[in-house]
């Protein structure tokens, strides 16, 4: 196996956030029923910012978040999310990866990220 350059819409599909009337100022920042953490363009708290409503939202889960803009780096996401603004979600083509896999590649994502910021 040797290394070589990809392009990440090669080996992941991408998820950008859909339309939603929610604002993050007006959601809760602490885990509510019926709500899902909301990733956002942030360095803490593995990119969660809120927790927005279940409803309405399109629920992702065992992927990659990624800021869109500014230094916020790659986390997995192992449980369920919704994008709020200002990120990506990736998920890896071709077939499921387990856990260890996706982190190893959120190590490598964010060594490029780290580059080109």
């Amino acid at each position: 196996m040797s290394w070589r350059g990809v392009q990440l819409d090669a080996i992941f599909e991408v998820f950008k956030p859909t339309k939603h009337g929610y604002q993050k100022r007006f959601l809760p920042i602490e885990p509510t029923e019926g709500y899902i953490p909301a990733i956002t363009c942030t360095t803490q708290n593995n990119g969660i910012a809120c927790y927005m409503p279940r409803e309405g939202a399109e629920v992702l889960e065992n992927m990659v978040s990624v800021g869109a803009n500014g230094d916020a780096p790659a986390f997995y996401q192992l449980r369920e999310f919704a994008l709020l603004q200002d990120c990506y979600a990736l998920k890896f083509k071709g077939r499921e990866l387990n856990r260890l896999q996706y982190l190893f590649l959120v190590v490598c994502l964010n060594k490029v990220l780290a580059k080109f910021d």
